[in-house]
């Protein structure tokens, strides 16, 4: 699955500002927009002109205050609605806020504004208007002295840079905001933190410094009650395991992180999860196990219309069917994935795809048909750069040809 929609569904409670203020996002916002006036009492002039002014221009930010939190509620309840529009049209509501907090000097709000879009603009998949965003709300949080803020904001800034595949950066900036989520002791955050440094570890090809990074996070997200957090780590660690081949290792942390996703209602990751335990039980040989899970998983992909993870299903049912001999069964399946994957544009599926169906029909005796196969996955083996695959391929033209 794509970076940039694992990476920000951490928080199922509190989609826009992240971990920790859930129902209340809102009113936090509001209340760090008029922290300054708490803080600060007005010192007003003797000279009642002065005063008379003092007060006029006082009201008038009240009203822009005002109007701008009006905006930022209209645009909270349009991203709620989840959808690639209303989240556009949440951040258009948030610029109109955004120059109303600039126009009444509100620092603390403006960032708050800042962050939001950037944080909209992540869930997108635009990384570097994201990353405009965040580069924009981290020094008003430093100039108005809020640690917290600042340490989300880095975080985001990490994450950013992790969906844009530039690691090191990603560490860089989780590496900041790590120490201020621990002085100011948020178990919550300072979990997907630790999550952020272990997967940009595990992106990295650094196993186990990933999973020491995520075995430091599971107790912190379990104490903090954040189970969506839990969940990635959980999964996350599964698939270090599968693909060091320790598989009853990797089925024991998919089958601790699936009711989890159940119950935070993520079913993108609930229906992932299906498909890897039903990979898993074929590698195990537990052909009716993986049939099971592929027959619970179909249904949520069908539902999210999922071309890739239908896809993928697709795939998992014609490999139990072609290890069950019954490759005419297996070849329907294969037949209806391949498009699917020609679709999504996702060449390691289709060139996969082909490669299986070839085999299959080579082993039919339908040798044309298998050359066929063989000719088109080529190009995308080439593509991938996968000398192994090019070797066999060419080897297995050669053989057929006339």
């Amino acid at each position: 699955m794509a970076k940039q929609n694992q990476t920000d569904k951490i928080s199922q409670k509190s989609p826009l500002f992240g971990l920790g203020h859930y129902s209340l996002a809102v009113f936090t916002c509001i209340l760090l927009l008029s922290e300054s006036v708490v803080a600060a009492p007005r010192q007003l002039s003797p000279d009642f002109p002065e005063k008379s002014s003092q007060i006029a221009q006082s009201s008038e930010q009240e009203k822009t205050k005002t109007a701008a939190a009006r905006f930022m509620q209209e645009g909270l309840e349009l991203f709620k609605q989840g959808t690639v529009e209303s989240k556009r049209r949440a951040i258009a509501k948030w610029e109109e806020a955004l120059s109303l907090y600039r126009a009444a000097g509100e620092k603390a709000g403006e960032g708050v504004i800042l962050f939001g879009i950037g944080r909209t603009y992540l869930d997108l998949g635009e990384s570097q208007k994201a990353l405009s965003y965040f580069n924009q709300s981290l020094p008003l949080f430093r100039t108005v002295g809020n640690k917290e803020w600042e340490a989300k904001n880095l975080l985001k800034i990490g994450q950013t840079y992790y969906a844009l595949s530039e690691n090191q950066k990603a560490l860089e900036y989780f590496n900041q905001s790590l120490p201020l989520f621990r002085e100011l002791d948020n178990k919550a955050w300072e979990a997907s933190n630790l999550w952020g440094i272990g997967r940009t570890y595990n992106a990295l090809g650094e196993k186990q410094k990933a999973l020491e990074y995520y075995n430091q996070s599971l107790p912190l997200s379990r104490a903090a009650g954040e189970k969506a957090i839990e969940a990635f780590t959980l999964l996350d660690m599964g698939r270090i395991y599968d693909r060091q081949r320790e598989k009853e290792k990797a089925l024991t942390y998919y089958n601790q992180c699936l009711p989890l996703f159940q119950q935070v209602g993520n079913k993108t990751e609930e229906a992932t999860t299906l498909n890897y335990i039903g990979f898993v039980y074929l590698d195990l040989k537990e052909k009716q196990k993986a049939l099971d899970s592929f027959n619970q998983s179909l249904p949520l992909w069908q539902q999210m219309k999922s071309k890739a993870g239908i896809a993928s299903t697709f795939v998992g049912f014609g490999l139990i069917y072609y290890d069950s001999g019954e490759k005419q069964k297996a070849l329907n399946y294969f037949h209806q994935s391949l498009p699917l994957f020609r679709e999504v544009g996702y060449k390691p599926g289709e060139a996969a795809n082909l490669w299986v169906i070839a085999n299959i029909y080579d082993s039919l005796g339908e040798k044309q048909k298998a050359l066929d196969y063989y000719k088109q996955s080529l190009p995308l083996f080439q593509q991938l750069n996968d000398k192994t695959k090019i070797a066999a391929i060419l080897s297995n033209i050669k053989r057929l040809s006339p």
